[in-house]
């Protein structure tokens, strides 16, 4: 197991009046609680919990985030989730120069990570993995001086999101 830092996160700061975290994580889960738009409450470091959105669980999760030691190789985490989906894919699913990758038809084809992340958390139901690695983003994306979730790189940006949506849809199914 990875070493891990001592040092928390403030998920609250991170994430807190974002431009972009409701369009990337909870606009895909409009199907399911329709109103997605966040409004941050400054005086609460919070968003203000709004009826049919996942707003009230999304500062759940945040709390949740703040209370976890990041760790150092976040990768390590989506790793152990997507090898739940491996053990299915009849060793056509496998890592390539740090890639996840399938062989189909005899071809080697890029796979939807978040996809990767879903299915294979949908096969667990339990956060611990997507939590940790949630937290080794954001500590990654710091020490990087992307101190807030609209200032990271767009493509671990869309990775994170995408861990809190699936999240957040897995807690919602139990």
């Amino acid at each position: 197991m990875e070493k891990e830092s001592k040092e928390k996160i403030d998920a609250h700061a991170f994430f807190g009046e974002s431009t972009y975290l409701d369009l990337l994580a909870l606009k895909p889960l409009s199907h399911i609680h329709p109103h997605w738009e966040l409004t941050w409450d400054s005086k609460n470091s919070q968003y203000i919990p709004e009826e049919n959105s996942f707003t009230e669980e999304l500062n759940e999760l945040l709390a949740h985030l703040n209370r976890i030691n990041p760790p150092d190789n976040y990768h390590e985490y989506e790793d152990r989730v997507i090898k739940k989906v491996q053990k299915q894919s009849n060793e056509r699913l496998f890592k390539l120069k740090g890639e996840w990758v399938e062989f189909v038809k005899n071809e080697i084809i890029e796979t939807e990570y978040d996809y990767l992340l879903e299915q294979g958390h949908l096969k667990q139901y339990n956060d611990f993995d997507l939590l940790k690695a949630a937290t080794g983003r954001i500590k990654a994306a710091i020490k990087r001086e992307q101190n807030h979730f609209d200032d990271m790189e767009h493509s671990h940006q869309l990775v994170l999101a995408a861990i809190l949506s699936i999240i957040l849809y897995v807690r919602y199914l139990t």
